[in-house]
């Protein structure tokens, strides 16, 4: 809806009601059409601009948002108020010879596109919804009137006014005035089909059809277009005009297609239907082109069999359908043993060529021998004279055939040495290995692996047990052995020393060492050099090979052992242990045993402790001066099991050295029952003390308890949750006496309970008890 418009022959400023512009009045004029009710309102001058006469009454048109206008009809559209007022002025200058006209059909009744036309004297001009223009009416007036011609579908009722008689400077409005024709108007709104549907059935449709106008319909026709394609795509076809019945205002009907349509095809596919009512146009529709339905899609399953291209037709009329080409493959034998043949063959009516699968060239008729080594599915696709593809195939089925492996088929190891043989055997039952190894002849796995360790080349066969008949199945696995190529040497000292063998660059220390050499093929002479050690002559050298000193000869794949023995070149090293005679220990408890090592003679040297003879469960554990260097003590710490057996167990203890013989000393242990646990509780302060005060409870642990321990309070007024402390102190705030109780448990689960300590504890002497 386009907006009003006023066209301004002056630009006015009102003061005290007069339109003044450079000392001289003017008076504003115009023709206006428009309609006393819109929405929105269009736009008007505010109401305190006021256009004057000295002897002309002029009505005219204000916009006002809240102040009173002098005199006026309030208009109010629900957005803003709106007045038709009349202005009185004091006389100005002459009115201007020029006006303007202004026709607006949108402000009336009538629709959009309704042109118009005012006609006088000396006057003709138009234009088409919104418009205006100016022109100059005579001095005695000029009558203008409005004629308008309207859109199909309305009727045009009038102007108001109709005419009037405008003097230069007047003023008028026209509102255009039309009315709706009222007619029929025919939908179809929808056309249901059965979906999806084989290739061959017939379908029938049905159209909902509703008169939507603002009168009746008479009787009509509603007809059914199919398009090839989906939503309306390719080619559109109309089948049938179908009678539909009178239509009232608001009704609707069901309107069914004469006859049937069918689809055939070998493929799937997919079209669409859609009805229009009044198809042959006898109603006349206040909307013509809202007579279609959307298009509704069917889809239709292809069957394969069919050979010809697409085909439809209505009723009966299948005949039109062509011929089905057809094609088929064979496998002869269909099943065959591994290696074996079977002759595949195709054969087909109607088609044009074929493609080349298991058979080069595109012959439609031919075999070809095969000969898979599993289940093959053999496939021939043929081209029919329609051009539509078709396909066909043969399984060859190949029953299964027993194997087994055995690797790796070949390998070589060093004389001495192992191999691994693996075997995995498939449709067996059964698989053992045969001669030449024993420890190859005992597996009746049909998968597994072994170890052997031939001394010279050797092949070996794993032979298995067929489940599916035919042939039983063997693999052979050949493991060649080679000479060695390194020898091994062994170094043992008594003392810690170092040492180097030549040649291969051999050095090592300590007490022992083992290495590897790789001697000429014929044999290498291989020498050590053993370090002198202070406080030792020597070493004496001997080896394993010659019996000979540090000379060893030593061919590939052979080992031998240099032995260095020193000897102490002052006194020997000699040493005492001592023990006490005997030891108490009771149940769960523990004790370190002091053990003393004195030297005798020669210089120290380390001594190791280790005891004998402990009670099953318990332990002893070396702690300082351990290992020992005479002269020394050592504590050893015997941990007693809380099960242990009472009585006594005699414990040996003994010291080891290098280069000197074991020394041993002996005591006897004695386990002896685990005393109950006795634990006293105390309070401090005790005795009395007042409320407010803070006194500390104590458990004392006597007897033959083994921390750690753990504790538990119990007693009236204590904190929650009860103390786990062997202290705590509490706060009391009532008087009397109070008592406190602590159990006490030891490591090995030994349990004691103190009497029930107690404290009087008194109300504060300066305060009264209420």
């Amino acid at each position: 809806m386009s907006s009003s418009k006023f066209f301004n022959i002056c630009l006015p400023v009102a003061i005290f009601g007069v339109l003044l512009i450079g000392g001289l009045g003017f008076v504003r004029s115009s023709v206006h059409a428009q309609n006393p009710n819109p929405f929105p309102w269009p736009g008007y001058p505010p109401c305190d601009t006021l256009y004057s006469d000295p002897t002309t009454t002029y009505t005219g048109y204000c916009e006002d948002f809240g102040s009173n206008p002098q005199d006026g009809q309030l208009w109010n559209n629900g957005t803003d108020f709106h007045y038709q007022i009349i202005w009185f002025s004091p006389p100005a200058s002459p009115p201007p010879a020029t006006v303007a006209i202004y026709a607006n059909s949108a402000q009336g009744t009538c629709p959009f596109g309704t042109s118009w036309m005012a006609t006088g004297s000396g006057l003709s001009q138009g234009g088409v919804d919104d418009g205006g223009f100016t022109f100059n009416p005579a001095a005695g007036g000029t009558n203008v009137s409005i004629s308008a011609s309207v859109p199909a579908g309305w009727n045009y009722l009038g102007a108001t006014p109709n005419s009037q008689l405008i003097y230069p400077g007047g003023s008028s409005s026209f509102i255009l005035n039309c009315q709706r024709v009222q007619s029929p108007d025919l939908i179809a709104t929808s056309v249901s089909a059965p979906s999806p549907v084989t290739s061959g059935q017939a379908n029938t449709f049905v159209a909902q059809v509703s008169n939507a106008g603002a009168a009746d319909a008479a009787a009509s026709y509603t007809n059914f277009q199919v398009a090839s394609g989906s939503n309306g795509s390719g080619t559109i076809s109309t089948l049938w005009d179908a009678p539909t019945p009178i239509l009232n205002t608001s009704q609707s009907t069901s309107v069914t297609s004469p006859s049937t349509y069918t689809v055939v095809t070998n493929q799937p596919y997919v079209y669409s239907v859609r009805s229009c009512a009044d198809s042959t146009g006898v109603v006349s529709e206040s909307d013509e082109a809202n007579n279609c339905s959307p298009w509704t899609n069917v889809s239709v399953n292809g069957d394969p069999s069919y050979g010809g291209p697409v085909c439809t037709y209505q009723g009966n009329n299948s005949s039109s359908c062509a011929s089905t080409p057809t094609i088929s493959v064979t496998a002869n034998p269909p099943t065959i043993s591994s290696g074996g043949i079977s002759r595949v063959t195709w054969a087909t009516t109607g088609m044009s060529s074929c493609d080349a699968n298991f058979w080069s060239g595109t012959a439609t008729n031919g075999f070809t021998d095969v000969s898979p080594g599993s289940n093959t599915s053999y496939s021939k696709t043929c081209t029919g004279t329609n051009n539509i593809s078709y396909t066909a195939s043969a399984v060859v089925t190949v029953n299964p055939v027993a194997s087994v492996t055995l690797t790796p088929a070949s390998q070589t190891i060093i004389s001495g040495n192992s191999a691994t043989l693996t075997w995995s055997g498939t449709n067996v039952s059964s698989c053992s290995g045969t001669a030449p190894s024993a420890n190859w002849n005992s597996s009746s796995a049909t998968n597994g692996n072994k170890a052997v360790s031939p001394v010279s080349n050797t092949t070996y066969t794993i032979s298995c047990i067929s489940s599916v008949g035919g042939s039983n199945p063997s693999a052979s696995a050949t493991v060649n052995v080679s000479a060695p190529t390194t020898a091994a040497i062994n170094v043992s000292s008594n003392v810690a020393t170092s040492w180097t063998v030549a040649p291969g660059g051999v050095s090592g220390s300590g007490t022992s060492g083992s290495y590897t050499v790789t001697p000429a093929a014929g044999g290498s002479t291989y020498v050590i050099s053993p370090a002198a050690v202070s406080g030792y002559t020597g070493p004496t050298v001997t080896n394993s090979v010659n019996s000979g000193g540090a000379s060893m000869p030593l061919s590939p794949g052979q080992s031998g052992t240099y032995t260095l023995t020193y000897a102490a070149s002052g006194p020997s090293f000699n040493y005492s242990l001592s023990s006490p005679g005997s030891v108490s220990i009771p149940q769960g408890g523990a004790q370190a045993i002091t053990i003393t090592e004195t030297l005798i003679s020669g210089s120290s040297q380390p001594v190791t402790l280790s005891a004998s003879g402990m009670p099953p469960g318990s332990t002893a554990t070396p702690s300082s001066c351990f290992p020992a260097t005479p002269t020394c003590s050592s504590n050893i710490t015997m941990s007693i099991a809380a099960g242990t057996a009472t009585g006594n167990y005699p414990i040996t203890v003994t010291g080891s050295s290098a280069g000197t013989p074991n020394k041993t000393t002996s005591f006897t242990l004695t386990v002896t029952p685990s005393a109950a646990i006795s634990v006293s509780c105390t309070s401090n302060p005790s005795g009395t003390t007042i409320v407010g005060n803070t006194v500390t409870w104590n458990a004392s642990v006597s007897g033959t308890g083994v921390a750690p321990y753990t504790y538990a309070w119990s007693g009236p007024s204590l904190p929650s949750p009860s103390p786990t402390t062997a202290s705590f102190g509490v706060q009391y705030t009532t008087s009397g006496l109070k008592t406190a109780q602590a159990t006490v448990t030891d490591r090995n689960g030994s349990r004691g309970t103190c009497p029930a300590g107690t404290i009087q504890v008194n109300l504060n002497p300066r305060f009264q008890e209420i």
